[in-house]
């Protein structure tokens, strides 16, 4: 059983490669849902002389206040609504020079959007996002096939585009929702059913956003080992309490749970939430815990109900995608995020794409297998790609600059 507060927004990162038509989509979905002012429409109406063609990604530069070179210069958010429900569209870059930004974008939704050109097809930035998303952890996806009215709104350019994508994605164990026909220039299948492609019978882009559940889908789900990672650590009233989300399981007052890294068996004396103390929360609720000995509780503590969720590491193996300009090689030292916990590593080994042959070092755009010591104790899980503990940030020079899946540790 689950429930959603209408309130809750769906968060989706909408990925492609340059000029496959993201601002074009964005924009024009924005227009056609109304989720913009009379006095902007108005103003575009009168200011807009980009070509024909162009004028919905100018929509989008009006909406962020944003024109640079006709390109969205970094990761982006547009927040909108339809009907009741607030959307966030965390818009990342095609450029190579701006992966690093999308992944800061892609490690914020649960959902995603690959939009591809029904005549380009599939491009070298095309993998590398499918990769990200992979790696990110993305449960949700829908592959828009844009531009179809240049094709004249042919079903077999579809056709052979949809098997080629899904062959790609096969190839990453990702399986797409919907593979949608779209023109984004002239508004088919993004908001409003298409005259010119009768023959497709699945949902429009609005139709499928739609069916998507929150971000903060809260689940009844008692069967699960409890899981809450600390976020942050504050007295009020001379108590000491833990905020964090229940990332697993159901919690009650009064249950015993395990602290680590120390390992101690606590009690939790108290659920506080902003509508007043509770006797239970359900996983994807966000919480306040007074525990009975809140000794050692601090950002990146993770509370437990069984000691064998996780493992405690000080060296851990991912398959990592290296998103920044500076080269990643042996020795460098890095930080690694893993849920709220963040600390400092040194890099031991690098293998390559297939995890065979040792290499020097990773350059941007690369693939490959690397192995981290770190200096204090970091409790993942590995291998799995939707579970938050197996997915890692890698910091360097205080700015993200990769991420991977924890495939072994040590």
């Amino acid at each position: 059983m689950v429930s959603e507060k209408p309130q809750d927004p769906k968060r989706i990162v909408i990925v492609g490669h340059v000029d496959h038509g993201k601002s074009t989509f964005i924009g024009r979905l924005l227009y056609d849902t109304d989720n913009l002012t009379l006095d902007k429409k108005t103003e575009l109406s009168e200011n807009v002389h980009a070509s024909e063609g162009m004028q919905f990604a100018h929509i989008l530069d009006q909406f962020r206040e944003e024109r640079e070179h006709n390109i969205t210069i970094d990761t982006a958010q547009t927040f909108f609504r339809l009907s009741d429900q607030p959307y966030i569209f965390v818009d990342a870059p095609g450029h190579k020079q701006y992966l690093r930004n999308m992944i800061t974008g892609a490690t914020q939704a649960k959902n995603a959007l690959l939009l591809l050109d029904v005549q380009e097809g599939i491009k070298e930035q095309t993998e590398k996002h499918v990769q990200i998303l992979k790696m990110i952890g993305i449960e949700r996806m829908a592959v828009l096939i844009n531009k179809m009215d240049l094709v004249d709104f042919d079903q077999q350019q579809y056709v052979r585009l949809a098997k080629e994508i899904d062959v790609l994605l096969e190839s990453y164990q990702l399986k797409p929702q919907e593979i949608i026909p779209i023109s984004a220039k002239e508004g088919d299948h993004v908001v409003s059913r298409s005259k010119h492609m009768s023959w497709f019978k699945g949902p429009t882009v609005v139709e499928y956003m739609g069916a998507l559940p929150s971000d903060n889908l809260i689940t009844e789900n008692g069967s699960k080992d409890v899981c809450f990672p600390v976020q942050l650590v504050y007295e009020i009233d001379k108590e000491i309490l833990a905020l964090g989300r229940l990332e697993q399981g159901m919690l009650q007052k009064d249950q015993e749970l395990f602290l680590y890294p120390s390992g101690d068996a606590v009690q939790v004396q108290k659920i506080l939430t902003l509508d007043g103390k509770k006797k239970q929360i359900k996983e994807g609720e966000s919480v306040a815990l007074k525990i009975n000995h809140p000794q050692g509780l601090q950002r990146g503590t993770v509370l437990l109900s069984n000691k064998n969720h996780l493992s405690i590491t000080h060296s851990v193996s991912s398959q990592t995608f290296w998103a920044c300009p500076t080269l990643l090689q042996i020795e460098d030292e890095i930080y690694l995020e893993c849920r709220t916990q963040r600390v400092k590593g040194r890099i031991k080994t690098i293998k390559d794409e297939l995890g065979q042959n040792h290499v020097e070092s990773l350059k941007q755009g690369d693939v490959g297998f690397v192995e981290v010591q770190v200096e204090t104790p970091l409790f993942v899980k590995k291998g799995n790609p939707f579970d938050p503990f197996a997915k890692v940030l890698f910091y360097f020079k205080d700015a993200v600059a990769g991420c991977g899946i924890i495939q072994s540790i040590n």
